[in-house]
């Protein structure tokens, strides 16, 4: 994948985290990849869209509407440009935010009553245009804390699945790998 390991692909790398973590195997369904792992007998879906980020609502709806899974049971992993790299911010709702991933997924499910966990990949330095920043490759000191970050993230989703969101962005929001 061309953008493998950018910065607007931080919510893939740690769902890939996650999956790696309980040895799950990747699956095709819905024009997505997914896999399953089970945490204290708690199931999670992990869902990789395989479409571009700015169509990615289309395949999250399917999985909703095809499983019938609560909006609160739903959980969009994100980067975000306005947080300092390897900050984490759990939110309950809210707009998009410039973001187009999330853009599409507010207009497929026709609400943005979901909860999405941003991590803060950093802004671009003066000069360098957003999307090159994005879509660049992450600096040597962030590749050096980025396992660290991953693992530091793929926590905080278990934390959500098993302890809900009001417990887990107390413990995560703010913090992070810095």
């Amino acid at each position: 994948m061309e953008y493998q390991f950018t910065r607007h692909n931080i919510g893939f790398l740690v769902v890939d985290d996650l999956a790696n973590r309980y040895g799950a195997k990747w699956k095709h369904k819905f024009n997505s990849l997914y896999a399953e792992v089970t945490e204290k007998h708690v199931r999670i879906v992990l869902v990789k869209p395989l479409t571009y980020m700015n169509l990615s609502g289309s395949a999250v709806a399917q999985w909703i509407h095809y499983y019938k899974f609560p909006l609160s049971d739903i959980l969009v992993v994100v980067d975000d440009v306005s947080l300092p790299f390897g900050t984490v911010r759990f939110r309950r709702k809210g707009g998009h935010g410039g973001h187009n991933g999330l853009k599409s997924i507010i207009s497929a499910l026709g609400t943005d009553e979901w909860a999405r966990m941003r991590v803060g990949v950093g802004s671009p330095p003066p000069g360098i245009p957003l999307v090159n920043w994005v879509l660049g490759e992450f600096t040597k000191q962030e590749k050096e804390k980025l396992p660290d970050l991953l693992n530091y993230c793929a926590d905080a989703v278990i934390s959500w699945a098993l302890e809900g969101f009001e417990r887990a962005a107390s413990r995560f929001n703010g913090a992070g790998i810095r």
